[in-house]
C-alpha cells in the first residue's frame, strides 16, 4: 500500500504505517498541485489535514485511489461526492484534537 501525505503531520503519527510491511509513506508537506497529482498516481491513499484541497481534478490523476483520510475535523476540503462516485473512501477523526482544543 502506498500513503501520500500532503500535508504536515506529526512525525509520531506515521510510526504506525510504516512499521507496516509493504506500506510505503510518501510524507512531504507543501507540494506544487502538479507535484501532487504526479505522486498520487501509484497511490492507495492520501492522507490531509486543512491545507490541501482534494477536489476531483486531483483524484482523476489516482486512478489506483481507495481513501482519502483528513486528520481533523470536517472534510469541507475534500469533495465527498466526486470521492462517492469514484468508490473512493472518505474519512475523518473529528476527535483527534479534543485535548489541545481543552
Amino acid at each position: 500500500m502506498r500513503i501520500v501525505v500532503a500535508d504536515e503531520l506529526r512525525a509520531s503519527s506515521l510510526d504506525l504505517p510504516r512499521s507496516e510491511p509493504g506500506w510505503t509513506v510518501d510524507a512531504r508537506s507543501g507540494r506544487a498541485p502538479e507535484a501532487l497529482a504526479a505522486d498520487l498516481a501509484d497511490a492507495d491513499a492520501l492522507l490531509v489535514r486543512s491545507a490541501t484541497t482534494v477536489d476531483a481534478r486531483l483524484m482523476d490523476a489516482a486512478p489506483k485511489l481507495r481513501i482519502i483520510a483528513r486528520a481533523g475535523t470536517g472534510v469541507d476540503n475534500v469533495d465527498v461526492p466526486a470521492a462517492s462516485s469514484r468508490g473512493i473512501l472518505v474519512v475523518n477523526a473529528p476527535g483527534a484534537n479534543s485535548i489541545s482544543v481543552a
